[in-house]
């Protein structure tokens, strides 16, 4: 188990969003019990307060994400002021998931990628004879990153004509010695050149290029939620957009890769009864569209796309209930359009919400009111409108206004702690497989997590003094008596 801890500090007139490495724990009781009593002794290990904490983000494991006996559920019941926000990057993942299931079409398309890979992949020959065809190699479909499955998709997606001429090569060479081998390459290429392929591969393209967008800008440790709120509105945009209008553009660009191959622009008319149940077995009669285009675009492309949208409304809806009421600073634009008696109700509903079992809170809510009508003036005078919560608190610090804002302060820099993803700990996992090796098996955990810290946190390891570090070390390992 790793932990990270996230927080705002303000140094230098100079506001910035921290993740850093605390260190890597051995769990013996992977429950939901068991990790809240490791995260417990981790925090007692470090002397951080439970109560001090306002928020909680883990991958979705049902043992850490449970809602009555996971290790957010059992942490809420302690202070409920650690809200849980589950990490954007898996559910942007699980979104693509989803969508990957929604019919047999889709699953199929990714058997037919990665049977491409294993083709090529299975002798340095054949990967020889790839890369004289091609500049972006083919790439494996990962397990669990389904967002990852675009670099795969991308090449294929680009190099087609490439492609295929190295199946069909590699077919030629194999003529007279592996019939095996020959069948299946007649297979790929059969399956490749079929307009249905192309443009199966163009819409999945098109959706994975949206999702990994965002996936990627999620990662960064500075993000926070009013950002990756705007940023999942904006994929639901361009989702629904797709949708409407983005099929017949799929048509368009798979009708020019086929016209580039040199193959048939149609679809079959009609697929024989046998066959037709291998392919849509969801079907209990046939009452399908005549139509092969429409079929397709009934059966694979607004079925992606539906199951697509409603999973990223669904698995980002606990996300908006924990930013919804810190909307009235999510920007400085909500508090601007907002007259008075708004900002106050929203202003007591907030300290609500920050408030903990003891009745106490982090704010005054009608303090807060006042703060931000009189901050209303100050930004409009400025000339700055619309402005992100980063933005905001970075400028008062920056002139010194904390004093004048107390409130304001404290709800943005609460706000800016809430995580966003939890793409730090996986990191440190990263660094963990390059530094507990084979030839480091035996390693104590002490050494370990000193190893992980040096190399996880590089930036503040190359600020210390080693100079005065070795002398320390020396003097407590002298054994020399002094005279």
């Amino acid at each position: 188990m790793t932990a990270v801890v996230r927080f705002v500090t303000v140094s230098k007139n100079t506001v910035e969003i921290c993740e850093h490495f605390i260190g890597f724990v051995v769990v013996d009781d992977t429950t939901g019990k068991g990790l809240y009593e490791t995260l417990l002794d981790i925090l007692k290990s470090t002397n951080l307060e439970l109560n001090n904490c306002r928020g909680q983000g883990y991958d979705n494991g049902s043992n850490m994400k449970g809602k009555n006996s996971g290790v957010q559920a059992r942490i809420l019941k302690d202070n409920k002021r650690a809200f849980f926000v589950s990490c954007s990057c898996h559910n942007l993942n699980l979104v693509v998931s989803d969508a990957g299931h929604s019919s047999v079409t889709a699953e199929l398309f990714f058997g037919v990628l990665q049977r491409l890979f294993a083709v090529f992949a299975a002798s340095t020959q054949r990967w020889q004879i790839l890369k004289e065809h091609v500049n972006i190699s083919l790439k494996s479909l990962p397990e669990t990153r389904w967002e990852g499955k675009i670099n795969a998709v991308k090449a294929v997606r680009f190099q087609i004509a490439e492609i295929r001429d190295a199946l069909q090569e590699l077919c030629r060479m194999s003529q007279g010695k592996d019939a095996k081998l020959r069948s299946e390459l007649r297979g790929l290429c059969f399956e490749i050149e079929s307009l249905s392929f192309l443009i199966r591969l163009v819409v999945w393209y098109d959706v994975l290029q949206v999702i990994n967008k965002i996936s990627k800008a999620l990662q960064c440790p500075k993000v926070d939620l009013h950002t990756a709120m705007n940023m999942i509105d904006g994929a639901l945009l361009q989702l629904q957009t797709f949708r409407e209008s983005g099929f017949e553009t799929c048509i368009a660009t798979a009708k020019k890769m086929a016209e580039k191959l040199d193959i048939s622009q149609t679809l079959p008319e009609s697929r024989t009864p046998r066959t037709r149940r291998f392919f849509d077995y969801e079907s209990q009669h046939d009452e399908r569209p005549s139509d092969p285009m429409k079929r397709l675009e009934i059966e694979f492309f607004n079925k992606l796309c539906d199951i697509a949208i409603s999973s990223l409304r669904e698995r980002f809806e606990m996300t908006q209930n924990v930013c919804e009421p810190f909307s009235i600073i999510r920007n400085s634009d909500n508090f601007m359009r907002l007259d008075r008696t708004q900002i106050l109700t929203k202003s007591k509903a907030l300290e609500n919400y920050l408030t903990g079992e003891d009745e106490n809170s982090d704010i005054d809510g009608r303090e807060l009111a006042e703060e931000l009508e009189s901050s209303k003036a100050y930004f409009v005078a400025a000339g700055m409108t619309d402005l992100s919560a980063l933005v905001m608190i970075s400028h008062i610090i920056d002139k010194g206004l904390d004093e004048i804002y107390p409130n304001f302060t404290v709800t943005l820099r609460i706000f800016l702690t809430l995580p966003v993803t939890s793409a730090s700990g996986e990191r440190t996992f990263s660094k963990l497989k390059l530094i507990k090796t084979y030839l480091r098996s035996t390693m104590c955990q002490d050494r370990l997590n000193g190893l992980a810290a040096m190399s996880i946190e590089h930036g503040i390891c190359n600020e210390l003094n080693f100079s005065d570090i070795i002398a320390s070390f020396a003097n407590k390992k002298s054994r020399k008596v002094p005279l």
